[in-house]
């Protein structure tokens, strides 16, 4: 299992979260994903990180490929830069 860890930095947290859970439909029966969660920072209230979950890191690409144009054209009026993404095992 492998975990990408993603940096967001916000312009509007308040209505982030929100909007995050409109992008749902995006991760309905896709292969290798297993969830995500979502923490704010307690210090940087404005930056968050979310932790997804994929069987592997190609399968998160795979995802990318197919997905990612539609998932930062929703939250990319949100974000004041672009997110950073890592993957750990």
């Amino acid at each position: 299992m492998v975990t990408a860890v993603i940096y967001l930095d916000t312009s509007n947290p308040e209505a982030f979260g929100d909007v995050l859970g409109t992008t749902g439909h995006l991760f309905e029966n896709v292969e290798g994903f297993h969830g995500f969660d979502l923490l704010r920072g307690i210090e940087t209230t404005d930056r968050f990180l979310l932790l997804a979950k994929w069987d592997s890191v190609g399968d998160h690409q795979a995802w990318q490929q197919a997905h990612v144009d539609e998932f930062l054209g929703i939250l990319n009026p949100y974000l004041s830069s672009p997110p950073d993404i890592k993957h750990f095992e």
